[in-house]
């Protein structure tokens, strides 16, 4: 942990995110055990979330496992950061004998991809709801308050989430586009890049020199806001790849 702590505190120094790449089935639990634990710490509520863990659809229980870790970070007060892939360790599975483990076909794999993202995306648009308060009044047996407002929940309920949408696939950026148009999240790409040019001319040699400096800068912004009547804009991380 001591490592991944200071590559952690480097990447917040620098003001980058870190990305924790998915693997193996039989790896994940140990990877999903550190992200929960440094998603703790570095993923604090109202700030930009730093750590992202990669979630795979072309396994089977994705969107349940999602929500699981969308129930842990509401009850341990951090925001779930999620880089949403589709998977590409389906021959390793299949050598290892875990062809169960895997989504039964394509299509599959891609119609969780994309409720996996409208999940996200539903938690991302949309403030806690009065349930919440009543789950916290009431929580269940055995389980955090917190826990229990995270269960009781309707789908769509909820804050603390950040998304990148990782896919090659038109269909799901697509999908992903429209549903945002639909919750009200406006995407905007910003990206800053300057060239300058500088061009001297000697008039006379030794007396006299004119130096010309032409600065280009071309600026774009990525933001990704939700607004609601009567409240102020809320900034999320989301970014989409083709």
């Amino acid at each position: 942990m001591a490592g991944l702590r200071e590559l952690c505190d480097g990447a917040r120094a620098a003001a980058l995110p870190l990305l924790l790449d998915a693997e193996q089935t039989h790896r994940q639990p140990a990877i999903g055990m550190l992200a929960r634990a440094l998603s703790r710490e570095y993923n604090p509520p109202g700030a930009a979330p730093l750590l992202y863990n990669t979630h795979q659809a072309y396994l089977r229980g994705a969107e349940a496992r999602l929500r699981e870790e969308l129930a842990h970070a509401r009850a341990h007060g951090y925001t779930l950061a999620v880089k949403l892939v589709r998977g590409a360790y389906t021959e390793g599975e299949v050598q290892r004998g875990n062809a169960a483990a895997l989504q039964p076909s394509k299509a599959a794999t891609d119609a969780a991809y994309d409720a996996c993202a409208a999940l996200l995306l539903r938690r991302l648009a949309l403030a806690d709801a009065p349930a919440l308060a009543a789950a916290r009044r009431a929580p269940a047996a055995g389980g955090s308050p917190a826990e229990a407002a995270a269960a009781a929940a309707p789908e769509g309920e909820g804050g603390g989430v950040a998304l990148l949408l990782a896919t090659h696939n038109r269909a799901s950026v697509a999908a992903a586009m429209q549903l945002m148009a639909t919750l009200g999240l406006t995407l905007t790409l910003t990206l800053t890049q300057t060239q300058t040019l500088t061009l001297t001319l000697t008039l006379n040699p030794g007396t006299l020199t004119l130096t010309l400096t032409l600065t280009l800068a071309l600026t774009l912004t990525l933001t990704l806001t939700r607004r609601r009547s009567g409240c102020p804009p809320r900034t999320a991380a989301c970014t989409s790849r083709r």
